[in-house]
Formats: structure tokens, sequence, C-alpha cells
């Protein structure tokens, strides 16, 4: 059995439920849990969450259990010698932990066209194709070498709500099956941009309106 580490925040999480979940279900690997310490953030004000709320999920201590080893992160070292590493959250890993180790991480936007916050609202309102990334994380933010690009298909009866439902699924299933998809294939280049901020409410209000520009430009 493959031994595979997960980083996530030490705190409510439901993505790390949620994969946790998948992974449980194939049994192939044996998992430790390593939790970094969570920061509270100020709570943003916005128009439409396209994600759902991270507090929903359990408590990631919670999962520590005689299929799932549980240690506080401190040091990199803790990482040696796994078979596999990946992200499930954490915000930008320090020099020092990422070192040479090949960390897996998915990030819900097209590396890298639409990096950083809000991807999916910002390939929306940039009029930039949807989808899903697989890559490996190095210093610079939501970059790496790229495994596998996956489109999130748009339909002419899609809402932004059911869209941003399917791009989330989407999310979770990669990243539950990232073993399946490591052998890196050829994918087309798409131009490169600076990473996004968080989307503004001036910016937000005008999503509706992109999303029938958009469906125009993507459902075919």
């Amino acid at each position: 059995m493959k031994s595979l580490a997960i980083i996530t925040y030490n705190h409510f999480h439901l993505k790390t439920e949620q994969i946790l979940n998948n992974l449980l279900i194939d049994n192939i690997f044996k998992i430790t849990l390593f939790a970094l310490p969570f920061k509270t953030r100020k709570k943003k004000e916005y128009i439409f969450l396209h994600r759902p709320d991270q507090n929903q999920g359990i408590k990631v201590e919670d999962f520590r259990s005689k299929k799932i080893n549980f240690f506080n992160f401190k040091n990199s070292s803790q990482l040696d010698g796994f078979d596999f590493i990946i992200i499930t959250g954490a915000g930008i890993l320090d020099k020092e932990i990422i070192g040479n180790k090949k960390i897996i991480n998915v990030h819900p936007g097209i590396i890298p066209t639409t990096r950083g916050l809000d991807s999916f609202k910002w390939a929306i309102y940039n009029l930039d194709p949807l989808g899903i990334t697989l890559h490996y994380i190095d210093q610079r933010v939501d970059s790496g070498e790229v495994l596998r690009v996956f489109n999130t298909p748009v339909y002419l009866s899609d809402t932004l709500q059911t869209l941003a439902r399917r791009h989330y699924e989407n999310e979770i299933y990669i990243l539950s099956n990232f073993h399946k998809y490591l052998k890196k294939v050829n994918y087309k280049n798409f131009k490169e941009k600076n990473a996004y901020m968080r989307m503004s409410l001036e910016k937000e209000k005008t999503l509706e309106e992109k999303f029938k520009k958009y469906k125009e430009k993507f459902c075919k």
C-alpha cells in the first residue's frame, strides 16, 4: 500500500473531509494528515458564493483513526519518505517546506491564465476557459509543472450557481483521483496572466451579464 501525506488546515475543512471520504472508499493509500495552523481571515463580503462554506466540514483532527494518522505540522522533514504528497488546504507554503519535494495541488482555474483567488469568477469575468489544473507546486502562486488540465463543461441551461457547483465537484473528484493523472500529457498552452486577488463587489455585480456572453462563447 502506497503512503500518502495530506497537507491541510488545522480547522473545520469541508474539502479535506470530502477528499478523505473518497480516498477511504478506494482504500489504496496509507494516509497521514499534517495540519497547518489556521489563521482567521477577515470576513469577506460577496454577492455570489462560488464555493461551499469550508466551515461546513468537521475538524481535521477528528479524522485521526486507525486508518488515518494525524500530526500537527512542525517541519518539512515530516514529509520525508512518502510516496505522494497532496494539498487539500493551505496558503502559500514556505520555500523550506517545498524544498525539492513533489507536492501535488489542484487549482480551480487553468494555469497560467487564471491564477490566484476567486478563479471561477475571474474566468467568467474575463471570458476565459474554465477548468481545473492538477500540478506540482513551486515558489510562485498557482504555478509549477502542470500535469493535466480538465475543462469544466458549460451548458445553455446553466446558471452561475449550477456551473460553480459542477466546477467545485470536478475539483474534488480530480484531487481524490490524482494518482490516475500523474503521467504528464501535452496540453494547449494558455497565455500567462498575473495572479488575481479577491474580486471586488463592483466587478462581481457584473457577473450575471458577463455570464450571458460567457455562454455565447463557450456553449458550442
